[in-house]
């Protein structure tokens, strides 16, 4: 059995029982690795991992912005795997989530203002990951909470012609014309099959768990697009696309 994903110019193959993969972006599941925990990596755990093994180390203080979704949970996990310090965000309801997954500081977003809080603590980020592009000042923001030299990499966003226009000012405005005042980039993920092996063994040896909120079958995927759509899942929604028996050699 392998675990892996498609390339972007494939057309075909979201929720299909059947899919032709590319070698470099098929690799072998490994051994104690379920396969509703391994449907989780190929988008979701490939783009974290990617972009937290390009820049962070050891000892960085890095914060998650949305620790309890998909790629968040994934990245307070990587995070503190790769020996770093990690600061959260998420609501109240999913503090001790992030917390249970290794987060050493946690912002509830509800209570709290994120800006002014983080701005209030010592500490001066390494690395800022945003999984959810909320609040929509966070980046700029950014300078009063972390290093000179702070990356700030997007995931996940609220798409607006408000958040384009925004997104000129950060790329195309010099700094001290008022433009971005951090090193700014989109998470996307490669193909690479290096990183999926890498990114397996940490599941394998238990450092990095894939949180799944619930296994649906085929016949409930609209309802459970729905619930995705609200941005209030935990972790992932995983399909299983056959049902048991379904597929095998008689």
């Amino acid at each position: 059995m392998v675990f892996g994903k498609l390339e972007p110019k494939q057309r075909f193959g979201t929720l299909g029982a059947y899919a032709i993969a590319s070698k470099a972006g098929t690799v072998p599941l490994p051994d104690g690795v379920s396969p509703e925990a391994a449907a989780t990596l190929g988008v979701c755990g490939l783009v974290t991992y990617q972009c937290l093994k390009r820049n962070v180390k050891r000892g960085d203080h890095v914060l998650i912005n949305g620790g309890s979704g998909g790629t968040g949970t994934f990245a307070v996990q990587i995070t503190k795997a790769m020996g770093c310090v990690v600061t959260a965000t998420c609501s109240g309801a999913n503090v001790q989530l992030c917390k249970d997954l290794g987060a050493d500081h946690v912002v509830d977003y509800r209570s709290q203002s994120v800006t002014q809080t983080l701005a209030a603590s010592d500490c001066k980020f390494n690395f800022i990951l945003d999984n959810i592009g909320a609040p929509a000042d966070l980046y700029w923001e950014a300078p009063r909470f972390s290093q000179p030299d702070a990356k700030y990499v997007q995931i996940g966003s609220q798409v607006s012609l408000g958040f384009v226009y925004d997104l000129a000012w950060r790329f195309l405005v010099p700094a001290w014309l008022g433009g971005g005042q951090r090193p700014f980039a989109f998470g996307m993920a490669s193909t690479h099959y290096e990183d999926f092996v890498e990114l397996g063994a940490l599941v394998q040896e238990g450092r990095v768990r894939p949180v799944v909120q619930e296994v649906v079958g085929f016949d409930e995927v609209k309802a459970a697009y729905e619930r995705l759509r609200t941005g209030r899942c935990r972790g992932k929604i995983v399909v299983r696309v056959l049902r048991e028996g379904e597929g095998e050699e008689p």
